[in-house]
């Protein structure tokens, strides 16, 4: 059969819109260590959406601009984090894990 299935790390779950990720990735950026009083690091952000015309991956991508303060950087070629939005159907999945341990 062709079944596939695939693990996606996920910290909190939030309706596929853009007000919604925006509202649901404070605390998750928090948790991940990308928020003022932690450690300087580097970021990418990293969307994916599947099965969903609402909100797209620049859309996700705009959701989330600007919430990670400095002294974080983004740095997409080289990142010691990766902000994960997943997105499918009518919900969207959001989560920081180190980049070394994604791919």
């Amino acid at each position: 059969t062709r079944l596939l299935q695939r693990l996606v790390p996920v910290a909190r779950t939030c309706p596929a819109r853009a007000d919604a990720l925006r509202a649901a990735a404070p605390p998750v950026l928090l948790a991940g260590g990308l928020a003022r009083g932690c450690p300087a690091a580097t970021f990418a952000v990293e969307a994916r959406s599947r099965n969903n015309d609402a909100l797209g991956k620049h859309a996700a991508l705009q959701a989330l601009r600007g919430l990670v303060p400095f002294p974080h950087l983004a740095a997409p070629r080289q990142p010691q984090l990766l902000v994960l939005v997943e997105v499918f159907c009518g919900a969207a999945g959001l989560a920081v894990v180190p980049a070394s341990e994604y791919h």
